[in-house]
């Protein structure tokens, strides 16, 4: 087995613009406002974060990077500076860690599945 530097870690999707949580058919949901945060966009096999990993090598907590939400160049037009630092926060940090890796597997595509409109148009 050979060893494989992996990067671990959390982000936190309530500091996006206008994000809730809600219950919905007795679910706990996160709903996110797509057309409040020019970082996220709908591609073509579902619904996409735009984000900035960056280098933290003095980390007091031992952290490698942290993960901010970006706005590419063509999506910056008409924002202030303000309104550009709200709309990318720093959503999490991220830590280096080795793990033993036997072989790498395929990755898969998730399943898509679009919901628009009422509760009653969710998928469960």
């Amino acid at each position: 087995m050979t060893q494989r530097t992996s990067v671990n870690g959390g982000l936190n999707l309530s500091l996006l613009v206008n994000a809730a949580t809600v219950t919905l058919k007795g679910k706990n949901c996160l709903v996110i406002p797509i057309d409040d945060n020019p970082a996220l966009f709908v591609g073509k096999k579902g619904v996409y974060l735009d984000i900035s990993v960056v280098e933290t090598p003095d980390s007091q907590y031992g952290h490698t990077h942290y993960v901010r939400a970006n706005i590419g160049s063509s999506r910056r037009g008409g924002y202030s500076k303000e309104e550009l630092k709200a709309m990318t926060p720093i959503l999490g940090n991220l830590k280096a860690v080795q793990a033993a890796v036997a072989a790498a597997e395929p990755q898969q595509d998730l399943p898509q599945g679009t919901v628009n409109g009422p509760e009653d148009d969710l998928p469960w």
